[in-house]
């Protein structure tokens, strides 16, 4: 995994989780000259939004 957050300060405050969706290692890291975003993520991560925030919910 390339995520290099700081994200464990919200687990300080709240319950948290953290997700990473990427095109996988063999894709130019975000942040590179190179990264193209792959526009095919967008369907999935709102797939995955959606059963998160349905979880919740019901």
């Amino acid at each position: 995994m390339r995520a290099s957050e700081d994200f464990g300060v919200f687990g300080w405050a709240a319950k948290s989780a953290m997700l990473c969706l990427g095109p996988g290692e063999e894709h130019p890291a975000l942040h590179q000259p190179d990264y193209d975003f792959p526009k095919d993520l967008i369907p999935v991560g709102a797939r995955i939004f959606d059963r998160i925030a349905r979880d919740l919910l019901y």
